[in-house]
């Protein structure tokens, strides 16, 4: 398996599928790593402990990278550091490998080095697209930028073509990827752990606590977390002033810190988002731009909470408003639903019965097993 992040802890998107996916991969047979991370990564007692799917791990720094700048873009180049290719070598030539996974399309830079071995590539979202749009909600493409988006999306249509698989989170990636590819990818979602995500009625939560979870560090959710404590969170509180806004999540940068004070709540790097979940009154999610999909829309459903979203925040489940979810957009929208919610708790208590029933149907368990089923039958047909 090739990674461009270390998958450990589990505790983005990103690393939680890989963390699920490799778990299941490691019952069906032995499953070495190849990852890029910083140096400090793997002295955390959580990380170490998270490589435990791994027969062996081989890490590298994305300091040096082997391909050359001109021609390839920087993600590409950052997941194939010399001492990971080398790395692969080594281990292939000891012991060939039976399939090849690549996290992501960059990844597939190592894969590059056996082209006889079956190569299965997991695509979190179109990368192409998501480094557009998030450079756009910065400011104009610059040449640069424009032509690094460029370079990617030439990057991954040639992966996506060579590929023997390639796996998509959505529909709407996989339309994407079928454009190019000609044939349809498999469609494996994004899940949840149910077991550890306690269920509680509307109609029995108290408080006045809206909810928001997710890295605050990766721009989408900064900007998100800006947008409820400076539009929403006023526009509320002149209600309800007992209104506090919780925004949960690991590394909150500058941004995110100074939005701490009396009513919101910045917590950090937290073990468990279970009681955070259990406690809220609803959960506000404000994306407005992003890829993939979102893990915490399906917490928030199966933990039974209230759930207010644009349109893009619950890309790629088919959820419908109002059943599902409670569409918003603007701060006044946003504002006019959490007081809904914290005035008719009982009015949203079927939603919530739906939402759970919902979120069972993405368990992590059946959708990593599919995942290595996968797997398994491209390496038994490269064996025949």
């Amino acid at each position: 398996m090739f990674a461009p992040y270390l998958p450990a802890p589990a505790t983005t998107g990103g690393r939680i599928r890989i963390h699920r996916l490799s778990r299941a991969l490691a019952e069906l047979g032995e499953l070495e790593l190849f990852a890029v991370a910083a140096p400090a990564e793997l002295e955390q007692e959580t990380a170490r402990s998270a490589l435990e799917p791994y027969a062996a791990h081989h890490v590298a720094v994305a300091r040096f990278p082997a391909l050359p700048a001109w021609r390839w873009p920087a993600r590409v180049r950052n997941a194939a550091p010399p001492l990971l290719s080398a790395a692969f070598r080594r281990a292939h030539g000891q012991r060939r490998f039976d399939v090849l996974v690549a996290e992501h399309c960059q990844a597939a830079a190592l894969a590059l080095g056996a082209p006889d071995v079956p190569l299965v590539v997991d695509e979190h979202n179109v990368e192409s697209e998501y480094v557009a749009e998030r450079d756009r909600a910065r400011g104009p493409l610059g040449y640069w930028k424009q032509r690094e988006v460029a370079l990617l999306e030439a990057w991954e249509q040639r992966i996506w073509r060579t590929a023997s698989e390639v796996v998509c989170v959505s529909e709407s990636d996989a339309e994407r990827v079928q454009r190019v590819r000609e044939r349809a990818p498999a469609l494996i979602p994004n899940g949840v752990e149910l077991s550890s995500v306690p269920f509680r009625l509307p109609s029995a939560r108290t408080g006045f606590e809206v909810l928001f979870v997710g890295s605050m560090s990766h721009p989408p959710n900064v900007a998100a977390a800006r947008f409820l404590a400076g539009e929403v969170l006023p526009l509320v509180r002149r209600d309800e002033p007992r209104a506090r806004l919780v925004l949960c999540g690991m590394n909150p940068n500058r941004e995110v810190l100074a939005l701490s004070g009396e009513s919101v709540e910045v917590t950090g790097f937290v073990e468990s988002v279970a009681p955070y979940l259990e406690r809220a009154a609803v959960y506000a999610n404000p994306l407005r731009f992003g890829a993939g999909t979102s893990l915490k829309v399906l917490e928030a459903l199966a933990s039974g909470l209230p759930l207010i979203s644009t349109a893009v925040g619950v890309r790629g489940f088919g959820l419908s408003a109002p059943g599902a979810y409670r569409e918003a957009e603007g701060a006044a929208d946003f504002a006019r639903e959490i007081l809904g919610a914290f005035r008719d708790r009982g009015s949203f208590d079927a939603s919530a019965a739906r939402g759970r029933e919902l979120a069972a149907g993405y368990d992590w368990e059946q959708l990593a097993l599919r995942f290595a089923k996968l797997v398994q039958s491209l390496a038994r047909g490269a064996a025949r």
